[in-house]
């Protein structure tokens, strides 16, 4: 028996199994809905999401946003919709082993639900077929199998997932727990770096991220496309600069968004410490390079491909002014 059904009451796998049933069977589930908002609910719905997600992978060899359009576009489910998506990008990067954070607002309806219907339209897609038929039922055997013998939530990093603090919880706790709740709003959803440059081949940018988009195929996709056959007119697209400043550390968060030709919306993060060159740089700059590739090790003629995002330097000055002057208070 794996820990995922070892540490966990009966009561609640089974209340977990039967939302995963009754989704791939299209039918109404029968558990009491009240054991779905435990903790232990929470647990078991991102372990069996987990699996769900992997088994996706491994059949159609993507776990693309795409696939949970069906789900996402229900009217019953219009609510929990924005936080599938952010819980399924952060499986992903588990999978991927990025170690990655999500902090879900206070008011967060429904997670362990949110997870089991991600779980469940995952399987559905990884049977490439409708609820109800064999190949589906076939594969949410297979997830509870591996669930119950070999977990993936046992391989991959854990990473950060829960629940920050509300206002009245932040007026009350220790700074300890204060910082950690800013540094989780920095960190959530930001995609690793793979190279950071003061300066991109063939290009006259003030600073050039390669970032890793395993998790995130939405923006891959999206950066591709607007590298080799940009818009007419260019992307509309926005940017905003925020900062943690802390006790040890300061961190600058780049959140970018592209409103057409398609939205999507991804972030990076950078230590003031560790990057003060490209940051000075980029206080001086109207702009940053964006790529999916590593230009480090790529043959002297290949063709790095990248998107010239706009920032404000002005901006990013204010926050590094602002940062530094709270560490020394």
């Amino acid at each position: 028996m794996s820990k995922v059904y070892d540490s966990l009451p009966t009561p609640i796998t089974e209340a977990g199994e039967n939302v995963l049933r009754a989704y791939t069977e299209a039918s109404v589930p029968t558990t009491d809905p009240g054991l779905l908002h435990t903790v232990e609910a929470m647990l078991f719905a991102e372990a069996a999401a987990l699996e769900a997600v992997g088994l996706l992978t491994e059949r159609q060899g993507s776990s693309s946003d795409l696939m949970f359009a069906e789900l996402l576009d229900e009217p019953v489910f219009t609510d929990l919709a924005p936080t599938i998506l952010a819980m399924l990008r952060f499986l992903r990067a588990r999978i991927a082993g990025h170690d990655p954070v999500l902090r879900l607002d206070p008011s967060t309806s429904q997670p362990a639900l949110c997870l089991l219907l991600l779980a469940g339209q995952a399987l559905v897609s990884a049977a490439d077929d409708r609820p109800g038929t064999e190949p589906v039922r076939d594969a949410l055997a297979e997830c509870l199998h591996r669930l119950s013998t070999a977990p993936a939530e046992e391989r991959y990093p854990a990473g950060d997932l829960g629940f920050g603090l509300d206002d009245e919880q932040r007026d009350e706790v220790d700074e300890e727990t204060y910082l950690l709740d800013e540094v989780r709003k920095i960190l959530t959803e930001a995609v690793p770096l793979r190279r950071v440059l003061t300066s991109a081949r063939g290009e006259g940018g003030a600073a050039f991220l390669a970032v890793d988009l395993v998790a995130r195929p939405d923006v891959a996709d999206l950066l591709r496309m607007l590298a080799t056959d940009p818009p007419a007119g260019g992307a509309d697209t926005s940017t905003r600069w925020r900062a943690f400043a802390g006790p040890a550390s300061s961190l600058i968060r780049l959140e970018i968004e592209w409103l057409q030709p398609v939205n999507a919306v991804v972030a990076v993060v950078l230590d003031v410490d560790e990057y003060a060159p490209v940051l000075e740089a980029l206080t001086r700059s109207d702009h940053v390079q964006l790529s999916v590739t590593d230009p480090v090790g790529q043959p002297r003629d290949a063709v790095i491909h990248s998107v010239k995002v706009p920032t404000s330097g002005p901006a990013l000055r204010h926050l590094l002014t602002e940062a530094a002057r709270r560490r020394q208070d």
